[in-house]
């Protein structure tokens, strides 16, 4: 019976199957870079990704990592252009507010199922970013 249940288990992870099950219907494009700048569509989730990226450039100029810190200050200016991009497409009135909403429903909808994959493959960190995105996201439209 050990036999049988190594088989079925993936020493320090969830068994084979229950990856499979959460990592369905979810595009490997996405489970590839979840964290692409390109996925956020929430305002506020971008200004929380703006935050957090921030501290972890603080980080990497006190440890001296200057590699890091250049990666980081390119996310930082990325979310940073698309955070415009939002505003500049509300002021023009090509995004409504009903849009918005509706934006940010279909990417709920899309990083629930993300963020439990990557919970399943054991990508804890990245599954917390997508689980915050999601969290901000949610309270944004329940705002409205």
């Amino acid at each position: 019976q050990e036999e049988e249940r190594k088989e079925h288990v993936t020493p320090g992870g969830p068994a084979p199957a229950v990856v499979k099950a959460a990592v369905s219907g979810v595009p490997p494009k996405l489970l590839a870079d979840p964290l692409n700048i390109s996925l956020y569509v929430s305002n506020d989730a971008l200004e929380a990704e703006v935050e957090r990226v921030s501290g972890l450039i603080a980080r990497a100029a006190a440890a001296k990592d200057k590699e890091l810190q250049q990666d980081l200050m390119q996310r930082k200016q990325s979310a940073e252009i698309q955070q415009q991009i939002i505003v500049a497409r509300v002021q023009k009135g090509v995004l409504t507010l009903d849009m918005y909403l509706d934006q940010l429903r279909a990417a709920i909808r899309r990083d629930v199922p993300l963020a439990k994959a990557l919970l399943a493959q054991g990508k804890k960190r990245e599954a917390g970013v997508v689980f915050a995105r999601v969290k901000i996201m949610k309270a944004e439209v329940q705002g409205a």
